[in-house]
């Protein structure tokens, strides 16, 4: 005996939207980490770091996935330095595929002048002064 046509028609209907539906349901994988296009550094104030000294101390680098423990570790590496008077690096909101570094340095002491001292000899205040502040800190 055999099923009309009709029936069978019915039942291989039923069958495909079933594995429609039941593809449809199936959990997606999370996308990875996005990867870094480029890195831009933006300093607030003197440059007295180079931006190649910020490379060799990041460890993020362009084509890499992005990661936020990287960029706390690289945070606190420029940090080390004493260069450094405020760092902030994020990601840009497009994507997360452009990472700034925004970085505020220390002023460095280039030259120390003395002029006006009558009471205290300037080789007396030199004296003091390297203690607690020298050309280049």
């Amino acid at each position: 005996m055999r099923p009309p046509p009709f029936a069978i028609l019915i039942a291989s209907l039923c069958v495909l939207f079933s594995t429609v539906i039941a593809r449809a349901q199936a959990p997606q994988s999370a996308p990875g980490p996005p990867i870094i296009r480029s890195i831009d550094v933006e300093y607030t104030g003197p440059a007295t770091i180079s931006r190649n000294a910020f490379w060799r101390r990041m460890r993020t680098k362009a084509g890499q996935p992005y990661s936020n423990e990287v960029v706390q570790e690289d945070i606190k590496a420029l940090y080390k330095t004493g260069y450094i008077r405020n760092v902030r690096i994020f990601a840009s909101s497009r994507r997360r595929s452009e990472v700034i570094v925004a970085v505020q340095t220390r002023g460095i002491v280039r030259e120390i002048e003395i002029t006006g001292a009558e009471r205290i000899k300037p080789k007396r205040l030199r004296k003091e002064m390297k203690v607690r502040l020298k050309p280049g800190g």
